[in-house]
Parts: structure tokens; sequence; C-alpha cells
């Protein structure tokens, strides 16, 4: 049988930028390592004031640890203790690398340190999906810049330490979360956000397959599906459908400062771009944001697909990362478009109200990734929040879209 990766573009074009990172990503997280790493960490030959540093700063712990894990010996694993300002002991202040990785090598990392931003997931038919988290600035700046960067490709798995590392996971297949990794679903919103229409044509693309998508009598025979939507939903319909809606402004920046503050708890200056510009609290000012808009196109030549490629991105992870096995697909993408409205009003605002527009808006965009495409804890407030907009029929969501 066949094996390979199914993974966009970018996903072989990734470069770590190091001390050149606007959001590092060894602040503010708390990274977990296994006994056997932190074991073979302590073997390796190191400085002295390296080793003691080692011994000070992992410390056990029961966090972290998923429900599926039964022997009592993997109940525990380390976790790195952060300073004070939540930044990593070993993130070296002057040069901002890490100190284990300069000392003695990244071949001594946890998976967590060594792999991310990048993600892998088995699938149904012995492909592993690959991808790199949104949160990872690096990441932004490719979606940004090269048009193709989220079209989804297939490499062959040719390697027998690849292919045993498949059938390693492919013994998951009895788990609730491997059902829903269907190649011919994410090969559906691929063809989507890498499609010649504009971003909000493409989330209304993407609403319309999620509503079928969610319907039961579907859900067997998700290939005709697919390729009924393609047919029937083309490019004019889209066209169509769009140009009839009235977009509700202030339920696109409501749910924004919604997830961008309330929920995180976060400050207004937590974030480079700062959205409330954009309402007096009570009104919100269209003019501001078609301004920003059509600023934000002009000094990002390309913007309108770098929005769709990095919607793609956060379509995957949420869809692969996060646990939404209490929802239907339709929820999911109410979610995903929420976070995506958020996305979009922050490129808009930074283009009105932000000099350096593309930096602040790839450090919004990782910052609020880290909250949004992370963590399980927003869907459940956010979904609350919508159904106050009606948002159970695909013209609500149309009209919150836009």
């Amino acid at each position: 049988m066949s094996h390979y990766f199914y993974q966009p573009e970018y996903f072989s074009k990734f470069r770590c930028l190091g001390g050149e990172c606007p959001v590092s990503c060894c602040d503010g997280w708390n990274v977990y390592w296994t006994k056997a790493e932190v074991a073979k960490l302590k073997g390796a030959e190191m400085p002295d004031e390296l080793r003691k540093m080692i011994e000070d700063n992992f410390e056990l712990t029961t966090k972290g640890i998923p429900e599926t894990v039964t022997d009592e010996q993997d109940k525990e694993q380390y976790v790195i203790r952060l300073c004070d300002d939540k930044r990593c002991p070993f993130h070296e202040r002057g040069t901002d690398l890490c100190m284990i990785q300069r000392s003695i090598g990244e071949e001594n990392f946890g998976v967590v340190c060594g792999l991310y931003p990048r993600r892998r997931f088995m699938m149904q038919d012995n492909g592993i999906i690959s991808s790199c988290s949104s949160s990872c600035p690096a990441v932004l700046k490719l979606l940004l810049h090269d048009k193709r960067a989220a079209k989804m490709e297939s490499i062959p798995i040719t390697t027998v330490r690849e292919i045993q590392a498949v059938h390693t996971d492919a013994e998951r297949k009895a788990a609730p979360a491997y059902l829903k990794f269907r190649k011919d679903l994410i090969e559906y919103y691929s063809y989507v956000f890498t499609s010649d229409i504009t971003f909000e044509e493409a989330m209304l693309m993407g609403a319309i397959a999620a509503h079928n998508f969610s319907d039961p009598r579907n859900q067997n025979d998700l290939p005709q599906c697919v390729d009924i939507i393609r047919k029937e939903v083309g490019v004019k319909d889209v066209h169509r459908i769009t140009d009839k809606i009235a977009p509700v402004y202030m339920s696109k920046y409501n749910i924004a400062l919604s997830l961008l503050y309330k929920l995180s708890g976060k400050e207004k200056d937590f974030l480079p771009v700062d959205i409330s510009v954009m309402s007096d609290g009570e009104k919100f000012d269209t003019e501001k944001y078609l301004e920003g808009k059509e600023k934000f196109l002009e000094k990002l030549p390309g913007g309108d697909r770098g929005l769709k490629n990095i919607a793609m991105n956060m379509f995957l992870d949420i869809f692969v990362h996060i646990d939404m096995s209490e929802y239907s697909f339709f929820a999911f993408y109410l979610y995903f478009s929420a976070c995506m409205a958020a996305v979009a009003l922050l490129a808009y605002t930074a283009g009105y109200a932000n000099e350096n527009t593309e930096a602040d808006f790839i450090a919004s965009v990782s910052l609020f990734s880290r909250s949004v495409s992370h963590s399980s804890a927003y869907i459940k407030p956010t979904l609350e929040y919508l159904e106050k907009y009606g948002t159970e029929t695909v013209n609500n969501v149309a009209s919150f879209i836009k």
C-alpha cells in the first residue's frame, strides 16, 4: 500500500527566523518534554552552567498528558519552568537564540521544540497531513507573499523510517479524532482557498460546503458531495450571492473584539494592531474599514491572496489540532469564520492605522493564532456569542463574513 505526505507547498520552504523572529515561540508557552527526552538531554556533554540550568528549570508535572495515556509511567512529563516575564530560561538574552541548541545542538531537543511550528497527523488512507502553525511569523510571511503557498500537494513517502512512523500512527485508527482526517474534505477547501475568487467569496463557498457536509445524509458520500458543490457553486454563482449580501460590520467587530481581547483576558496593547480605532464603542466606522482594506491591498500587492492562504492554513490549524468532536462541521466552520473575521479586521486596521502594516499585521496574527488555534477554550463561548446573530443559516453566516 502506498503512503504519502499531503502538505501545503510552503511546508518544504519553511525556515526558522531565529533571532530575527518578532514573536518568538520560546516565550509565553508551557513546553513539555517526555522523561525519555529529558534523560537524553541530561546524558549529553555540556558546560556545567547549562547542566545546572537544566536541573533547575525542568520540573515534573501531570499537566498536558492526553486522556488516552493509560500507562502509569507515562502520566508524568517535564515542563520547562518559565521566568517571571514568561520567557523560556534557555532563550538567550541579546542573541534571542536557544542556549541548548547553541551549546549542544538541536539533536538534543525534545519533540515539541524540535518540530514546532510543523505538525503531522495521520489521515484515513495511509497519508500524513503536514502543515505549520499560523502562530509562526515565518509561516505567515510565506503565506502572504507566495501565491501558491497554501496549495496542497502529495509527496510519496519512500524511506522505511517514514513508513514505519505511518504504521505506528495507523494504530490510532480507533480514535474518534482520526475519523475526521479526510483528504477529500481538505482537498476541497484547498481548491476553494487557492482559486481565483476573492477572500470573502472563498469564505462563503466554504460556508455553503460546510452546511452541506454537516447534513447526515452526506456523511457517507463525501466525495460525491464535494463534486456536486464544485459544479453547482461556481465562481459566477458566488459573485451573484455575495453581491446581494448586506455586510454586518458591527457583528464582525464585536466578535473580533471578543476573540482578540475579552476571551483571552488580554489588554488592548497586547497586539501591535488595535482594532478599537474602527469603532467608538457603539458605531462601527465603515469608511475607515473600507479605506483600511484599500490601503492594505495597496501596500501588500496580492494581499487578498495572502488572506486566502492564511485562511487555508488556519483551517488546517483548527481542523487537525483542536478537538471539535462535540460539534458539527458547520459549527467548526462558524468558529473558523469568526477567527478569520478577526484576521481580516486586523489586516484592514493595520492598513488604515499602522505605518509598518505588514510587520504589525504578522505579529498580531501570530499572537492571535496562539490563542484560537491552539486551545479548545474559545470554541464554546464563541459559538454561544454567534447564536445571537442567528448564524445557523448560510445567508446569516455570509453577512457576517462580508
